[in-house]
């Protein structure tokens, strides 16, 4: 009797450790697809053209820089949330560069995506590929979606990483206000949000705060 309980205490051991093998296993596996796809997505991102910038002074993780002149497709909300907002301005956006328009024409993304708080709630840009003008672009099947021309501007830009809250960009917008107030430089307009990753990337994330300046060298 006490050699059958023996026994049984042995196979139940053996299957528990062959179980906990076959979770570790899935769990590696898993762990292993989500690296891969990963790293397909950072470079996936990496290669997504970028909006052209000189950078005419560094300092750590803020820069100052000079934008040419771009174009822009836009979308206004109500909601005073950058981040409330983000996921229903960038479908709209979306829907347009990937078919949702009367030529069904998609059309390439670029990076970064401009967001801002207006006196009406939230403001969101996508910049057209630099192969594109006016002229070109095909009429949206969404009506708000409106265009315009952006001019050259100096701005004053602060970097920093993970997923960013509408906390995590008040902040950076307070130090980089700071540092402007150091170096006696004055602001032009309002702080805008630059993102530069798609939500589903989870590592080596791209956030910006800038804001425009009045620059003298």
């Amino acid at each position: 009797m006490q050699f059958d309980v023996c026994l049984q205490n042995q196979i139940a051991d053996r299957v528990l450790s062959n179980f906990m093998k076959y979770i570790l296993l899935i769990v590696c596996c898993i762990a292993i697809f989500i690296l891969i796809a990963q790293i397909m997505i950072a470079k996936n991102t990496d290669t997504t053209e970028q909006q052209p910038y000189n950078v005419l002074l560094q300092d750590n993780d803020i820069e100052i820089r000079y934008y040419p002149e771009v174009l822009v497709a836009q979308v206004e909300d109500e909601d005073p949330s950058i981040r409330g907002s983000a996921s229903h301005n960038f479908r709209r956006l979306a829907g347009y560069i990937f078919g949702g328009n009367t030529a069904g024409e998609k059309i390439a993304m670029t990076a970064p995506v401009h967001m801002e708080n207006t006196s009406a709630g939230t403001r969101m840009r996508f910049v057209m590929p630099s192969a594109m003008d006016s002229n070109r672009l095909p009429v949206p099947n969404d009506k708000g979606i409106v265009f315009s021309t952006l001019p050259p501007d100096t701005v004053a830009v602060l970097r920093f990483s993970g997923f960013a809250s509408d906390k995590d960009i008040r902040e950076k917008e307070v130090l980089l206000q700071q540092w402007l107030n150091d170096k006696k430089i004055p602001t032009t307009s309002g702080f805008r949000y630059l993102g530069y990753n798609p939500p589903y990337q989870l590592v080596n994330r791209r956030n910006e705060v800038a804001v425009s300046i009045r620059w003298v060298k």
